[in-house]
């Protein structure tokens, strides 16, 4: 897979009871729930607590919304942050920086960890990618399409793996619900 831009926090949606406690409108903005150490986003003074309300200008809703924006910039791009803290404005400008992905899948909003053979999940893990690949398509065409070469490449690279293996092996493949940025 390509590498993955990031700026390192790790942000939830916010529901109900959370809006209100950070004084936001329900269904606006983005809790920031962890920092990376040494992440670009702690070197720009996020904390934890914090509430991402807009990103370049444009009003976010759902960390699926951020994580795009994102995504769509290049290494050493910055990203503008709009933010609350104790209820107060703040903004920031965050540089992105990248990660190389290590045969791991992210799947924004789910959780599961598989363990075993590639062959026992395999009709699990391709209905869960069609299920998020329905999910964003519409938007997302280009992007989908990329991702499916590099997820057959990445498939047909650890089904080569798995045979040539003299001994059983477990792959675990992980997403997360917080999602990491």
């Amino acid at each position: 897979f390509e590498n993955r831009r990031y700026i390192g926090v790790y942000i939830q949606d916010l529901n109900e009871e959370l809006s209100e406690h950070f004084g936001v409108k329900k269904g606006t903005g983005l809790l920031v729930s962890k920092i990376n150490e040494d992440s670009p986003a702690e070197k720009a003074g996020l904390k934890v607590g914090d509430v991402i309300v807009k990103a370049d200008g444009k009003r976010v809703e759902t960390t699926n919304e951020l994580v795009d924006l994102i995504q769509d910039k290049e290494r050493g791009e910055k990203i503008k942050i709009v933010f609350l803290r104790d209820r107060k404005e703040r903004s920031a400008e965050i540089e992105i920086e990248e990660e190389e992905r290590r045969g791991s899948f992210f799947f924004p909003g789910d959780r599961e960890v598989f363990f075993g053979s590639l062959d026992d999940y395999q009709e699990k893990f391709q209905n869960q990618y069609r299920k998020w690949q329905d999910e964003y398509s519409k938007k997302n065409k280009e992007r989908i399409e990329k991702w499916n070469k590099q997820l057959k490449k990445h498939y047909d690279e650890l089904n080569k793996k798995a045979k040539d293996a003299k001994k059983d092996f477990t792959i675990a493949l992980n997403t997360h619900r917080g999602i990491r940025i």
